[in-house]
């Protein structure tokens, strides 16, 4: 959903959607984010989230302020 770039990911790596774009027209309306297994990710890739919906959105809040819950197995 996201397209966060696999191969390439770094500490200033941004998710593969552009504005104007039907995927960014639904991210804008989304309320809230589910995303599991959150434990097996790379930090870069959830900053690569937070990045890209701050700048889809035009808003500056963590993940422009839209709700996140993180789950998964974290031992």
């Amino acid at each position: 959903m996201f397209k966060i770039p696999i191969d390439d990911l770094n500490e200033n790596s941004v998710c593969r959607i552009h504005k104007n774009t039907a995927r960014a027209d639904l991210l804008q309306a989304t309320a809230a984010v589910i995303w599991d297994k959150i434990g097996a990710q790379y930090w870069y890739a959830v900053e690569a989230v937070n990045r890209t919906f701050r700048d889809i959105c035009d808003d500056k809040r963590p993940f422009a302020g839209r709700t996140m819950v993180l789950g998964g197995d974290f031992l």
